[in-house]
């Protein structure tokens, strides 16, 4: 009953969905101003990229939970993130026109990936051993 909410998908089903109208994107600049732009251009797991403009600078925003591994770059230069009210991050961002992307790579895929390599090598290698000392007894 409460108007900022519309039902979304059909009602005749057990679950419902709803959807709430004032929703607002999960990335912008902390002070709304009239002279500060954002297009959203790329929303991927790892990366988020925005072409953001602004005659004034100052900080961009991103709801994103701030974890280790979070990296971000304005025009492909890195720039330090800072936690933001909270949980979310922010980076400081000059006057102009600019290319700003947040990538997220975590250190521990990568080591359980190096670790996982090793142990199908290490397996691979005892089975070929195992097969000769095998056919050589």
């Amino acid at each position: 009953s409460d108007p900022n909410y519309r039902a979304a998908g059909s009602l005749a089903s057990y679950f419902r969905v709803f959807e709430y109208r004032g929703a607002q994107p999960p990335f912008g600049w902390e002070t709304e101003s009239t002279d500060e732009q954002t297009a959203k251009r790329e929303w991927s797991p790892e990366r988020r990229e925005f072409f953001v403009r602004s005659t004034c600078g100052g900080r961009f925003t991103l709801h994103e939970q701030y974890l280790p591994g979070w990296r971000a770059t304005v025009d492909g230069k890195a720039v330090a993130i800072e936690p933001w009210k909270g949980p979310f991050q922010a980076i400081l961002v000059p006057p102009g026109d600019h290319l700003v992307r947040f990538e997220f790579r975590s250190r521990g895929l990568r080591i359980g990936a190096w670790i996982t390599l090793l142990s199908v090598i290490s397996i691979a290698g005892l089975s070929i051993a195992t097969g000769f000392a095998r056919r050589s007894a």
